[in-house]
Formats: structure tokens, C-alpha cells, sequence
């Protein structure tokens, strides 16, 4: 079975009538990424509260198909849903790097998985106006990892 394949059946055992559903494998040296295109009165069904149900069905790829890509990484994506929100996360925390820099206080993220803390991280690195001036670090809580973009030490 592939991953095409797989999403199919997934999506014929949601009531989602199959011929309104397009699968999308992109596929380079490192990842492969499966795209789920479903009508937009479904998206919530398969994307669920906050992309829960969308980061559940990838797990479910990755664990059933962890032979087939062991040398790559398997991202599932619905609708362009999580492309959308990596490019509203990158661009929130440009936002809020201006924020930390002008009031010189700290600012906490709310609840961020280890991809989009990565994301932040990143992003805040590779830009010049906040490389030197602002450092992003994530902390345990009780409640998970957050992130926190804060102003570094004075040298």
C-alpha cells in the first residue's frame, strides 16, 4: 500500500466522497511531504482543534510507513494548512521580535510544538536585525517546552 493509497481509504472511512479528495506527494533527498486536499466543509475533520487530528494522522503515516522512508522524514499536511501556519508563526515572531526590542521585555509563546519552537528559533537566527541583539530559548514548565524571545545579555 502507499501513502496515497492509505489516505484514500482514511478518507473513504471519513464519509468524504473519494472523488473530491486529491493526494499530493512531493518527495526529495530528505522528506516526503502528503498533501491532503479535501472539499473545504471537511477540513476540520481532518485538520481537528489546533491540528491535533492533522499531527495525529501523521504519526499514524510515519509509524505505518517508517520502513518505506527510514531515511526520510514523513510530513502529512492538509490544505496547505500547516504551510499556512509555519508562514503565520514565522511572521508573529518578526512581529514580536520588534516588540521585544523596542520594550525590552521578554515575551513568552504560548504552547509551541519541537517543529514550530524550531521555526522560531530559526527564524529569530536568521535575521539580521535581531541575530545579535535577541536570543530565543525554550524552557521546561509544568505543563510542556515554551519558548521565550528575550534580549541578551549585555556584554
Amino acid at each position: 500500500m502507499t501513502v496515497s493509497e492509505y489516505l484514500q481509504k482514511l478518507v473513504a472511512l471519513c464519509g468524504v466522497e473519494p472523488d473530491l479528495v486529491g493526494v499530493e506527494i512531493q518527495e526529495d533527498d530528505t522528506r516526503v511531504r502528503a498533501v491532503l486536499q479535501v472539499p473545504e466543509s471537511d477540513l476540520s475533520l481532518f485538520i481537528g482543534s489546533k491540528g491535533e487530528t492533522l499531527d495525529a494522522i501523521e504519526t499514524l503515516l510515519r509509524m505505518t510507513f517508517q520502513t518505506d522512508f527510514a531515511e526520510k522524514k514523513l510530513v502529512f499536511d492538509v490544505g496547505d494548512y500547516k504551510a499556512q501556519r509555519e508562514e503565520r508563526l514565522q511572521a508573529k515572531a518578526l512581529q514580536i521580535a520588534e516588540q521585544v526590542l523596542e520594550s525590552g521585555r521578554s515575551y513568552r509563546f504560548g504552547y509551541l510544538n519541537s517543529y514550530e519552537r524550531f521555526l522560531v528559533h530559526s527564524v529569530i537566527g536568521a535575521d539580521l536585525r535581531f541575530a545579535e541583539l535577541l536570543e530565543t530559548e525554550s524552557e521546561d514548565t509544568e505543563y510542556g517546552r515554551v519558548l521565550i524571545l528575550k534580549l541578551k545579555p549585555a556584554v
